[in-house]
C-alpha cells in the first residue's frame, strides 16, 4: 500500500487572539492516529499594532499522562511587526505521538493587544498504531 505524504497546516487558533496576556491561549491539537512531524511554526498578525517586540510566544508539546511540556520553538516579536507580517521558525522537525498534545503558550505578553493567529506546519508520519504504547485498539 503506498501512502502520500502530504504536508498541511494546523490552526491552533480559531481566530486572531490578543497577545497582551501569556498563558497558553488558542486550542489544543493532538495527532490521533499516525505521530506527525512538526516542520514549521508561524504567528501571523491581523491587527494594525506593529510594536509586538516584547512578545515572546512558544510551540509546546504537552505529555497527556504525565503533564510534562517541553518547548519545540520560541518566536519573538518585533518592533516592525505589523498587520500581515508572519513571524515563523521552520525546520523544527519534533514528532508527535498519539497520546500528547500541542499547544501555543505566551510566554512575554506583548505590551499592545495585537491579534495573532498561530497555526503549525505538519506531516504525517506513517507508522504502525501498535508501535505506540498509548494507541489501544479496541473491538
Amino acid at each position: 500500500m503506498a501512502y502520500t505524504h502530504t504536508q498541511y497546516q494546523v490552526n491552533l487558533t480559531a481566530t486572531a487572539v490578543t497577545q497582551a496576556t501569556s498563558g497558553v491561549v488558542g486550542q489544543k491539537w493532538s495527532p490521533g492516529y499516525v505521530p506527525h512531524v512538526i516542520r514549521a511554526f508561524s504567528l501571523t498578525n491581523t491587527s494594525t499594532l506593529a510594536n509586538v517586540s516584547s512578545l515572546v510566544g512558544e510551540l509546546e508539546r504537552r505529555t497527556l499522562t504525565a503533564t510534562t511540556v517541553s518547548s519545540i520553538a520560541t518566536i519573538n516579536g518585533t518592533a516592525t511587526g505589523g498587520a500581515g507580517v508572519v513571524f515563523y521558525k521552520n525546520g523544527l522537525n519534533a514528532t508527535v505521538q498519539p497520546g500528547e498534545e500541542i499547544q501555543y503558550r505566551i510566554s512575554t505578553a506583548a505590551t499592545v493587544a495585537a491579534l495573532l493567529s498561530a497555526t503549525i506546519w505538519v506531516e504525517p508520519r506513517w507508522e504502525e498504531p501498535g508501535n505506540n504504547t498509548n494507541m489501544k485498539a479496541t473491538t
